[in-house]
């Protein structure tokens, strides 16, 4: 759904003909006053019936019936009319009174076959539908019925097949166009389905399922502006039909409006409080917007409905992954795979389930299989650069997440690829040396590249953009602090600034936005600085004053000035007056310690790392972090922050805080077993502390090895371990 997630929904709307019976009332007899009054009625309920009276065509039949009570035609119109009307249990009790008088009476096998249908019984409806053609062979309405039918048992060859004899006996049967349609959507056949759709409107150009499914092929051709036009066409001429708020949802959903998405799902389950496909929607746009828990309850929901909804397993095993709930999420990709065995996410979420639990080979074999479905999903690669990390395979991992990188669909994802990648490097950089580096003081590791900060003031550089050995930066040679995560920034002695490195959002501060900068750039505006923190796409420095300003990327606030606009100048934050260090988070979020013990953050909150207990999904200006009064140091992770205090606890909240009765905080929790920290540093799942005595202990994931207990396991520790041989 995956991520996610693109979905496929099944439109569930009648698409079913109005019956016409083949049979009428026994002809009056002269003289026969009562045969004559029955005649009458029927003749009446008919006419009701064709003008959409139904109500009165009801009470005709039941006047013909009192009069005839073996007149299987009246059971069979008033089952009709009643079908119509919504009352399905008693339009089958009159269809099967209509059999029980008369087996050979082949349009009322055609109409129960309907109604069960509606009712959702597809095996029954089935059958109906067969016996009504070993009676007439040549009823195009029984084809289209079982067509249904089999489309719903999963049989969609049948179906098509079904649909396509009944066009064969009458090609203007434009429901018989719109099920194969559907038929053709779930197949995967978008070319197909979208021609049986030209072919239903040229028909009907007021048949709204038709669409509906057209709505869906482009949404999966990739043309999501046409989908939402087409289903809004389909709510115009039907505005309660559920199927077209969903259409619109699925496809709003992937131009990345989630709150348009739940919006209409929402009004397809105002219509349909049973629509299962509508609760499973929202699940994937809820997952889509951090809220896991709600994602599963829709998911629930879905399956109580329809035991049979791979979507929904899928969707639920991606959201238990979220929760770190591997078996959970195993269990549901596999019942998924079991209904839907070409459903790429499953695989990819099995895929990562199974890496989490040191189940490299099954990973590996699942991912890939994702990728022969789907050869653009971006996760399954991420999903099997996981596995062959966990095999040692270095080389194959890294071409699997250059690959990931390459396809993702969202700067989220793309974030997530870009942590792993500088892990690997990392993790690689341990097995080998690095030359030309002496007299250390400080190193600063970005999401593709390395820098060191030597003790005479250079600055040294090695990884993506600088080759496989360190480099001399050109015109660094006074540096005192360095940092990086996107980019690479020098503070220098005389309290000036440089940047180098990715410039897209102005981050590297040449006052232009020029992709890149090989060389360091100057931020002429500053003159003062004493530290300097570097985001994905964002820079902050610390000034001598205490006061706080930032450049680059603003998209979540990150700047602090009250506004979301990119500022390739450096900014004033907001309210920042004494600060004496600053962390910027490679997500979008910056804190920053002050000089009375307190801590603020700003940017994005999608996970509550700025520690204020505010769910808004960021802030354009510094909070207070609730709690923190004796803060000396301050960190910031892609979704976590964390704060070292004057007794030498730590705290931490957002994502991951080292709590295993607290994972995720909107608030400082404290880190169990640490008492005696110096300092700390958070990467983008994982974060270390240095303590007194020299030794250091970690916490998060260690799918790389990063937590230095000599694993290297998928495994998460949610309470720190100790680094071996430090």
């Amino acid at each position: 759904m995956f991520s996610g997630r693109v979905r496929r929904f099944l439109p569930l709307g009648l698409g079913l003909v109005i019956l016409v019976l083949g049979g009428c009332a026994t002809p009056a007899k002269e003289g026969s006053e009562t045969a004559a009054t029955a005649g009458e009625y029927f003749a009446s309920g008919r006419a009701r019936l064709q003008r959409g009276i139904l109500t009165g065509a009801i009470s005709d039949f039941t006047k013909v019936l009192e009069i005839e009570p073996r007149n299987a035609e009246a059971y069979g119109f008033r089952g009709a009319a009643r079908r119509q009307q919504g009352d399905l249990t008693g339009a089958v009790a009159d269809l099967t009174k209509a059999l029980e008088i008369n087996l050979q009476f082949a349009n009322a096998y055609v109409e129960r076959s309907a109604a069960r249908l509606q009712q959702g019984e597809w095996g029954e409806a089935n059958a109906d539908a067969t016996k009504a053609l070993e009676i007439n062979p040549l009823s195009a309405e029984a084809y289209v019925n079982r067509s249904w039918a089999r489309r719903q048992q999963g049989d969609l060859a049948g179906a098509i097949a079904d649909a396509t004899e009944a066009l064969e006996i009458s090609p203007r049967i434009a429901e018989a166009y719109v099920n194969r349609s559907a038929a053709r959507l779930q197949q995967g056949d978008w070319s197909g389905a979208l021609a049986d759709t030209t072919q239903a409107l040229e028909i009907d150009p007021r048949l709204a399922m038709a669409y509906v499914n057209r709505s869906l092929a482009l949404r999966q051709q990739g043309d999501l502006t046409g989908a939402i036009a087409v289903a809004t066409e389909a709510l115009k001429i039907n505005p309660r039909l559920a199927e077209a708020y969903v259409a619109r949802g699925a496809a709003r959903g992937q131009q990345g409006d989630m709150a348009g998405a739940i919006a209409d799902v929402s009004k397809a389950l105002e219509i349909n409080p049973r629509y299962a496909d509508a609760y499973a929607t929202r699940s994937w746009a809820r997952r889509r917007q951090g809220d896991v828990g709600g994602a599963i309850i829709d998911a629930n929901n879905a399956l109580e409905i329809n035991p049979r909804l791979a979507e929904a397993y899928t969707n639920r095993s991606i959201a238990r992954g979220q929760q770190r709930d591997w078996p959970g999420a195993l269990a549901d990709a596999t019942k998924a795979l079991e209904i839907n065995p070409r459903d790429a996410e499953a695989y990819t979420s099995r895929a990562l389930a199974r890496g989490m639990q040191s189940d490299p080979s099954g990973a590996l074999a699942d991912a890939t299989k994702a990728l022969e479905i789907n050869p653009r999903l971006a996760v399954a690669y991420l999903a099997r650069g996981i596995a062959r990390l966990l095999q040692a395979d270095h080389v194959g991992a890294r071409e699997d997440l250059n690959k990931a990188l390459e396809v993702a669909p969202n700067p989220e994802l793309q974030t997530t690829i870009w942590g792993l990648l500088q892990q690997l490097s990392q993790t690689s950089r341990e097995t080998g040396t690095t030359t030309n580096l002496s007299k250390v003081t400080a190193i600063a590791a970005g999401f593709f590249h390395t820098c060191a900060l030597l003790a005479e003031g250079t600055v040294r550089c090695w990884g993506n953009n600088f080759g496989s050995a360190p480099v001399p930066i050109t015109g660094i040679s006074t540096a005192t602090a360095i940092a990086g995560v996107g980019i690479s920034c020098a503070v220098l002695s005389d309290h000036t600034v440089r940047c180098w490195g990715n410039n897209e959002a102005g981050q590297v501060d040449t006052g232009t936005t020029a992709q890149y900068s090989s060389i360091p750039m100057i931020m002429a505006e500053i003159s003062s600085a004493v530290a300097v923190a570097a985001g994905a796409a964002h820079t902050c420095a610390v000034l001598s004053d205490g006061t706080v300003t930032c450049w680059g990327n603003n998209s979540e606030g990150q700047l602090g000035n009250g506004s979301t606009t990119n500022s390739s100048t450096p900014v004033a934050v907001a309210g920042i007056a004494t600060a004496t260090m600053i962390a910027a988070g490679g997500w979008a979020h910056t804190c920053a310690a002050l000089s009375d013990g307190t801590v603020r953050c700003w940017g994005n909150n999608s996970v509550e790392q700025l520690g204020s207990g505010t769910t808004s999904p960021y802030s354009t200006i510094p909070l207070a972090v609730a709690g923190i009064a004796n803060a000396t140091a301050v960190t910031a992770g892609v979704a976590h922050t964390c704060a070292v205090l004057s007794d030498g606890m730590v705290k931490c909240w957002g994502r991951g805080v080292g709590n295993p009765r607290a994972w995720d905080s909107s608030t400082p929790t404290e880190v169990v077993g640490i008492s005696t920290a110096t300092s700390v540093t958070a990467g983008r799942n994982h974060t270390c502390a240095l303590l007194q005595d020299g030794t250091v202990k970690c916490w998060g994931s260690n799918i790389f090895g990063m937590l230095g207990n000599r694993t290297f396991t998928g495994a998460y520790s949610y309470t720190p371990v100790e680094v071996i041989g430090h």
